[in-house]
């Protein structure tokens, strides 16, 4: 059987039938979903955060747990490969982190792992040999191992975008650094033994990780030779993050001399839902605030003289329109890659519009 959600409604195609099965009444919107173990019922996740189970034999829906408030990412809901009546599931309403939590029916939840930093689980039922799960650390992305004996970290620096063990011991993962492009790899007792074509760019700058005060951590990409001049990268979303990975474009301007300040702003992910600020009223002045106290701070520890310029992707464009037009002496230029802020702003700095069809 195929399960998916479509427009907040659940599909279960059998294939044996061809054809869709008939579902018990449920007006829910739902957003996630995964199987149960066995087989016998879908793990769900509504739009409201709680989880719900559907009996595929019986037709019926039943809530398994009740959020105490809204959680804005994926929880991420996965199966124990031993028994099919616990599941673990992401939860952040007790320390502020991302913290896995485990469901067991008769018993309920129950907080399973909690650490100072944003996880993430994995997409297959796992457990036998110890819980693996992602971790934001620093700028990068790690695979971690939770066991009994406590939790150790099985990856190099860098993001893994999935992870897979199979019993007989072979690693499949996706991954990416900065030297590396997101590339598949396959390994066997530590060693590699498939790489995916493509798998390492030469000539690329091992960037300088600086930590804010809340522990937000950002990139400074310098040029081997002469630096020519300054620019800082504003990502999109806002709720993404810039991490230690390979970016072709960063590249490309740091190999013409310009040094490229990478700043994970107020409202970016993976040290916990404060510094994320989702429900803050006035998001966009504090983000620009909080990028020129960061910013201040660079230009202070590298000695950076005269103006820099921004580059500003999605909705990192509205920041880098609204930090030109509050610090218009301090800015050389701005691009606007995509960028989603519907105004015009009057500020004297150069601007390069990147954009699409019927955009402003």
């Amino acid at each position: 059987m195929l399960a998916y959600i479509s427009v907040s409604e659940i599909t279960i195609y059998d294939y044996k039938r061809r054809k869709n099965l008939e579902l018990g009444p449920m007006d829910i919107n739902f957003r996630a979903l995964t199987w149960s173990l066995d087989g016998a019922e879908l793990l769900l996740e509504d739009a409201d955060s709680n989880i719900w189970s559907y009996d595929i034999k019986l037709r019926k829906y039943c809530q398994l747990v009740q959020a105490k408030s809204f959680f804005y990412g994926n929880r991420n809901i996965i199966s124990d490969d031993q028994n099919p009546d616990i599941f673990y599931y992401l939860d952040d309403t007790k320390t502020g982190f991302n913290d896995i939590y485990r469901f067991e029916k008769g018993k309920g939840s129950s907080l399973f792992y909690a650490s100072a930093s944003d996880k993430y689980l994995l997409n297959y039922p796992q457990s036998k040999d110890g819980l693996y799960f992602r971790s934001v650390e620093n700028g990068n992305v790690l695979i971690n191992k939770l066991t009994p004996k406590g939790v150790s970290y099985i990856s190099e620096k860098g993001v893994y975008y999935d992870y897979f063990k199979t019993k007989s011991g072979v690693v499949f993962s996706l991954y990416s650094n900065v030297g590396t492009p997101a590339t598949f790899d396959v390994s066997t007792d530590g060693k590699t033994v498939y790489k995916g074509p493509n798998a390492t760019i030469d000539n690329t700058i091992i960037p300088i990780a600086e930590r804010n005060g809340e522990g937000m951590t950002h990139f400074i990409y310098k040029p081997k030779e002469k630096i020519k001049a300054w620019a800082v990268y504003l990502h999109g979303g806002s709720w993404e993050q810039n991490q230690e990975r390979y970016n072709v474009y960063i590249n490309s301007l740091v190999d013409k001399g310009i040094a490229i300040i990478v700043l994970n702003y107020l409202g970016s992910t993976g040290i916990g839902n404060i510094y994320e600020s989702r429900e803050d009223s006035n998001l966009l002045s504090n983000q620009i605030l909080n990028v020129h106290r960061d910013l201040r701070g660079m230009v202070i520890k590298y000695r950076i003289s005269g103006k820099v310029s921004l580059i500003g992707v999605s909705y990192g464009a509205k920041i880098a329109h609204g930090y030109a037009d509050s610090y218009s002496a301090e800015i050389n230029s701005v691009v606007d890659l995509s960028g989603t802020e519907d105004s015009f702003k009057s500020y004297n700095a150069k601007r390069l519009f990147i954009y699409g069809d019927n955009d402003l």
